[in-house]
């Protein structure tokens, strides 16, 4: 069946699953401009033990300030102020990797940690689904990323035929995607 056949209550459910989507995505969207902004404006900061050194970075991990009490310069040989330093601001970043991260929480799979992204120890295939998706699938991926639960009230489904269009009966709407897979959403049986 070619879309310009599907009945007008598939169309409808079709159009009802794409704006719940085009919503999802304008929420998305939205909250991570709002976390990007509340990214910038972090910084992380270290103290040595006894207070005369103290290392801040901005959300890059740039170091942006670093202040040496009068007393650090006994304390510590050059060498070793060095050191303190490095240890410093390698401890200030994974002050404002670890805010960041709470803050990149909501739009990352469970389970992945933002920090493990940012320092390349991240098993990336956590990104990926199994494919082909069903409705089950979709929905349970869709959920780790926006939040939503249970996206569709979708009874059996419909079916696609891989070109991005689909047909259920019972007014059930489906969307293809990829090579001959499909996907129905709406309520009826698969044709």
């Amino acid at each position: 069946m070619q879309a310009s056949e599907a009945s007008p209550a598939a169309n409808a459910a079709l159009r009802a699953r794409l704006s719940e989507l085009l919503d999802d995505y304008d929420r998305v969207r939205r909250d991570l401009g709002d976390a990007q902004a509340r990214m910038k404006e972090m910084r992380g900061t270290a103290r040595s033990a006894d207070g005369t050194v103290v290392v801040t970075v901005d959300f890059r991990g740039t170091l942006t300030a670093l202040e040496i009490g009068p007393r650090a310069y006994s304390r510590f040989a050059p060498s070793l102020l060095a050191e303190e330093i490095l240890r410093l601001t390698a401890a200030a970043r994974a002050d404002v990797t670890g805010a960041m991260g709470e803050v990149m929480a909501p739009f990352l799979p469970q389970g992945l940690e933002y920090g493990a992204l940012m320092d390349g120890s991240a098993d990336m295939g956590r990104l990926s689904v199994p494919a082909p998706l069903d409705d089950e699938g979709y929905d349970a991926w869709r959920a780790r990323f926006s939040g939503v639960r249970d996206a569709s009230a979708a009874g059996d489904g419909g079916s696609g035929d891989g070109s991005g269009f689909g047909t259920g009966s019972g007014g059930g709407a489906g969307a293809g995607y990829g090579a001959g897979h499909g996907s129905g959403y709406g309520s009826g049986s698969a044709r």
